[in-house]
């Protein structure tokens, strides 16, 4: 469920729909990575990245 959310943002960021999904699986594994190292949750990591990348688009 989270992978086609997370398709669904890349999509309105513009990216096409195959991009926006490889996208999407790079995103939540570099979260689980970031979460493992830091201790934090899944969605922990996740929240981070996704601010980052909203940050990044503002």
């Amino acid at each position: 469920m989270i992978l086609e959310e997370l398709k669904q943002v890349f999509m309105k960021l513009g990216a096409e729909e195959a991009q926006a999904e490889i996208a999407a699986k790079q995103l939540i594994k570099r979260a689980e990575q970031i979460a493992q190292e830091k201790s934090i949750t899944d969605e922990e990591a996740l929240k981070e990245l996704l601010s980052r990348i909203f940050n990044a688009q503002s």
